[in-house]
């Protein structure tokens, strides 16, 4: 096992059994507030439920937790429940195709159902694009599955850990979304078909969504944030590349964190393909070429002061953790006789400097 992936497999942030074990216990506790205050409790999914049910369940389940302890409102937490209920219950396995060997599933035409349409309403919402939802068919199964054997091959257990995080996905077209992890919709990746063409891009999106859920879990049970965390109060850092309308796309310092993490996963995925002769070595070179020239920007970011000091007491340990393993990421590119460089590790760096310059002019 490399250094990077043993790294990314252990500790507080690292190993996903703790983080799954983690969850599970949130959810129990939270069940037993909900139904202390409200008399209901959230939908229970059995482990090999479909995809709809395990997506409801944690949805609800968060959800009404947030009204009750967030907003003080356990009447609003009831109407979350018996709504997350009835979605439950109109879940069925036939909504689904499961990948053989996995337990990664490919929604099926989910508008037959009424908590397939709520799900589908969110991702839409969410995604806030172009798109049209694709019922999942063998040819798309046996495409991830090729993707799944990609990453096994890679990344051995390990990877399969991080997919452990999610349950399966969705599959879009005819939109510029190539994948997507959609919050309230927790457990479901988005997949555009068009990724499905190789298996080097199928593994990536696969990987990549599956590690926003493994971030996303952590925010849950990891004292990532500050109960008065303000997300756009704070530093919005300007993304250097693909402007939107002629306008840098904004993330917060919540957000560089989770990027940075989702791209230290990438990393060690596509390193592990390239080294072992995986993956045709122009596609795998040019994905490794952009990935680590971006991960050099929220890398920059995430060490200095304005992110530490926005966040919580565990944030500021993880970005201890993902320093590291980008350490390592770095020795392994120059040792393969890679530029290790960045063309965006300056303007990460001028806005640093600005929004320390801008906090200090507070005081």
């Amino acid at each position: 096992m490399s250094k990077a992936r043993h790294l990314l497999s252990t500790g507080p942030f690292g190993a996903a059994a703790g983080i799954h074990a983690d969850m599970a216990t949130f959810s129990e506790i939270a069940a037993e507030l909900l139904h202390a205050h409200t008399g209901l409790r959230p939908p229970s999914p059995a482990p090999d439920a479909a995809l709809i049910a395990h997506s409801v369940a944690r949805s609800t389940t968060l959800d009404a937790f947030r009204a009750l302890h967030g907003r003080g409102d356990p009447a609003d937490a009831a109407r979350i429940l018996r709504r997350g209920a009835q979605l439950f219950a109109s879940a069925a396995p036939h909504t689904q195709l499961t990948v053989p060997g996995h337990t990664y599933a490919l929604a099926g035409d989910w508008s037959a159902v009424e908590g397939g349409r709520a799900l589908r309403a969110v991702i839409g919402e969410d995604l806030a694009v172009a798109h049209s939802h694709v019922a999942a068919t063998p040819d798309h199964v046996t495409a991830v599955g090729r993707g799944l054997r990609l990453i096994e091959a890679a990344v051995g257990e390990f990877g399969l850990s991080i997919v452990s995080s999610v349950r399966g996905a969705v599959l879009i077209e005819d939109s510029i979304i190539e994948s997507a992890f959609i919050v309230p919709a927790p457990f479901v990746s988005v997949l555009n078909t068009q990724v499905l063409a190789s298996p080097l891009k199928t593994a990536d999106a696969v990987l990549h969504e599956a590690a926003h859920q493994k971030f996303y879990d952590l925010l849950v049970c990891r004292r990532l944030v500050n109960p008065d965390y303000n997300y756009l109060g704070g530093a919005l850092f300007g993304i250097p590349w693909n402007p939107v309308a002629g306008e840098r796309r904004r993330m917060d310092c919540l957000r560089v964190l989770s990027t940075i993490h989702v791209y230290a996963h990438l990393l060690e995925l596509l390193l592990s393909v390239r080294e072992a002769g995986l993956s045709d070595r122009g596609e795998c070179d040019g994905m490794l070429t952009e990935y680590w020239q971006r991960a050099q920007f929220f890398d920059t970011a995430v060490r200095s002061g304005v992110v530490r000091t926005a966040l919580g007491p565990d944030a500021r340990a993880m970005v201890d953790w993902l320093a590291s393993v980008m350490d390592v990421h770095r020795e392994t590119l120059a040792a393969a006789g890679r530029d290790a460089e960045s063309p965006y590790t300056a303007d990460a760096l001028e806005q640093v400097h600005r929004f320390e310059a801008e906090a200090a002019a507070l005081v």
